[in-house]
Order: structure tokens, then C-alpha cells, then sequence
């Protein structure tokens, strides 16, 4: 690494870093709390959030990552179907439970 790196790293350094912190972050299986901004659909009922069983976000507006036997987190995980490139996901065998996406590093 260059000595730039530590005095002043370039975003897309800082953008690989934070994706590197958030699979050692879920291999350890730590507590991740997620604040959805927008807990409602447009109709004001409660929203559900995709994979994790259906899960309903709690009145506050934020969820729990629940972590079961078995589960990998990886960076840049390619959907099968080509629609997207995930920063990182969890998954669980052929199941994908959550994707992350890092917005500001």
C-alpha cells in the first residue's frame, strides 16, 4: 500500500475496507441492529422486508439480523439471475437471507 493509504485513502479504499469489516462483522456473528428509513409502504402498513422469513420490522423501525447454523457472508455477491451486484450478502447455502450495500465510506 501506498503512503497515501493512511494519510489521506482514496474512497473506493475506504468503500473495500468497510466491506471487509461488515463479513468479519457477520462471521462473528455479532449483533446488527438495521434502521430502516422507510418502515411503511405507501398504503401505512407495517412493511416487510424480503429473505429473513418474512420478518416484520418492529415499531421503531428497526430489525435484528438473525443468524442460524450454517450461514456465509461474502463481498460482492453476484445474483444467479445477473440483476444486481451486492456489496455484501448473507446467505445461507442456496438461500439469500440479507444484501448490504455500502452507501457512504
Amino acid at each position: 500500500l501506498g503512503c497515501n493509504y493512511y494519510d489521506h485513502p482514496g474512497e473506493s479504499q475506504c468503500h473495500k475496507d468497510a466491506k471487509h469489516h461488515l463479513v468479519a462483522i457477520l462471521q462473528q456473528r455479532r449483533t446488527i441492529k438495521i434502521h430502516w428509513q422507510c418502515s411503511h409502504n405507501r398504503c401505512g402498513e407495517m412493511a416487510f422486508y424480503r429473505g429473513c422469513g418474512g420478518s416484520k420490522i418492529d415499531g421503531s423501525g428497526f430489525t435484528t439480523i438473525k443468524y442460524e447454523e450454517g450461514d456465509t457472508a461474502s463481498i460482492e455477491f453476484r445474483d444467479p439471475g445477473g440483476k444486481y451486484v451486492a456489496d455484501v450478502a448473507l446467505r445461507n447455502g442456496n438461500s439469500l437471507k440479507y444484501i448490504f450495500e455500502i452507501r457512504h465510506s
